[in-house]
């Protein structure tokens, strides 16, 4: 069966705005590892990579057109769901008999969203797609309709569907993947690995984002992590993440790794194991990951260290105890944050915090406290992030209760567009001017600035002047504060 799947089309200027040089745009692990199991049950896979190619809509539409395929898929978000909508109800009108299927968080979270009337989708997959998605195309080879087809896709677990009456059906949801090493290697042969770019801080020319992980055990309530992947942490095996670096380094030319799991070090003996083979094969990659504060040690931070970590980002959110304990973190004590902090410096990796700003209940002086705080633990980077209560997240009718959305739009949940949740007590002037109070105090510290000069040249020529270049746009006032 031909199957053509797609990342849909939406324009870098539009979600990130001037900062856009700063962000990743890294190959998608979770269309890639559906295209790979596509393939391996003998499916002829395409991927249309609409993003880093800079497609628009006529582009993907000719492209469907050229392929012809019998299954289109859609990789949907929730800024960009309405725009996959409108792009697939188009390829209907040119493929007749054409099959839409949507899969990703915005389907996980909304499936009645996408199979609402008049929509163009015909299927929704939830959670982990790999085996529902297969099946699914197993079924339709059979060339079903009516009632047989009913009863065949209501055996499908994680698929949401209307039947042949019209009515909305939603199948239990999938036990995850339990055995990760079952998973095929991430149809990477299908996209444009040499388009991909990284944030602009890390080192390396070929940087990609890989996972040796998934699920995150912690219930942090403004996360969408738990419904894409549940909260059960499963590791692939030690083995298996070398035979992947060793293939990402001869295929495509890796020398730098991004881990990107939620919490690379949960599991400290699968870590150290890790750390210990990676040292042991003489690997010398240049890596990056993400964990928390309350996750990490002295030893295990000289081991990653030696192992090729440089820097590691770590989740504070805020330095507010209620808030904290409001938004489920498991962050016991500031003094966790501190001494991690205190750790890394010292197994001598770079630590970047992340920070939100206006949570629901959050006061102003709060989150005046917050940027104190951060400075005086001092990481090397620090990022605020504006609080958004994304649909389906557990954290929503909490949020809805203590503040209010300023849109409706959902295009508009990017980072260019602003602050798309104002809580109670602030106005969206107040939202802007403490962003920008909290980077401008951060980063425009002498030795602060002194230290991110010295960084450029650590850094490939173009990555380096991207941060030179727009590393202050995100100091300045942002332009669509006030859009409404």
């Amino acid at each position: 069966m031909r199957v053509q799947l797609l990342i849909p089309p939406f324009p870098r200027d539009a979600r990130l705005g001037k900062t856009r040089a700063l962000y990743p745009v890294y190959p998608q692990l979770g269309i890639s590892y559906v295209a790979a199991e596509a393939e391996r049950r003998g499916h002829q896979v395409e991927i249309i990579e609409a993003e880093v190619l800079f497609l628009d809509d006529t582009d993907c539409l000719e492209m469907i057109e050229d392929f012809k395929p019998r299954v289109l898929g859609f990789q949907v978000f929730t800024h960009s769901q309405d725009a996959c909508h409108k792009l697939a109800g188009d390829a209907k009108q040119r493929i007749p008999g054409l099959v839409v299927v949507v899969g990703g968080i915005a389907s996980t979270v909304q499936p009645d969203y996408q199979l609402r009337p008049g929509n163009p989708v015909d299927y929704a997959v939830r959670g982990e797609g790999e085996q529902t998605f297969g099946e699914l195309l197993e079924v339709l080879e059979l060339g079903l309709t009516g009632e047989a087809l009913d009863q065949r896709l209501s055996q499908i677990t994680g698929l949401s569907f209307r039947t042949s009456t019209g009515q909305v059906r939603h199948n239990p949801r999938r036990v995850e993947i339990d055995v990760m090493d079952d998973l095929p290697f991430p149809a990477f042969h299908l996209l444009p690995m040499g388009a991909y770019t990284a944030p602009a801080q890390l080192r390396g020319t070929a940087i990609h984002e890989m996972m040796m992980s998934r699920g995150c055990p912690y219930n942090c309530s403004f996360c969408m992590s738990p419904q894409s992947f549940k909260k059960r942490f499963r590791a692939f095996s030690v083995d298996r993440i070398l035979k992947d670096i060793a293939v990402m380094r001869e295929r495509y030319g890796m020398d730098s790794i991004q881990f990107y799991d939620d919490v690379f070090t949960y599991d400290r003996d699968h870590a150290m194991a890790l750390l210990d083979a990676m040292i042991d094969s003489g690997l010398d990659l240049p890596w990056t990951c993400l964990t928390r504060v309350d996750l990490v040690d002295q030893e295990l931070l000289h081991k990653m260290a030696k192992a090729g970590c440089y820097q590691i980002f770590y989740g504070m959110e805020s330095a507010t105890q209620r808030i904290l304990d409001l938004v489920h973190k498991g962050i016991k004590s500031l003094d966790q944050v501190r001494d991690a902090m205190k750790m890394t410096r010292k197994a001598g990796i770079e630590s970047f915090l992340s920070v939100m700003i206006g949570f629901p209940t959050e006061t102003q002086a709060e989150a005046y406290d917050t940027m104190a705080f951060v400075r005086a633990v001092d990481p090397d980077y620090a990022l605020w992030h504006r609080f958004t209560p994304w649909p389906g997240s557990a954290i929503y009718d909490l949020a809805m209760k203590h503040g209010k959305l300023r849109t409706d739009d959902l295009s508009k949940y990017t980072i260019n567009w602003g602050f798309v949740y104002l809580p109670d007590g602030w106005t969206n002037e107040e939202l802007e001017k403490a962003e920008r109070t909290a980077m401008r105090k951060f980063y425009l510290r002498p030795k602060k600035l002194m230290g991110k000069l010295k960084l450029l040249w650590t850094l490939p020529r173009e990555r380096a002047w991207n941060l030179l270049k727009h590393g202050p746009d995100l100091l300045k006032t942002n332009p669509n504060a006030k859009t409404l």
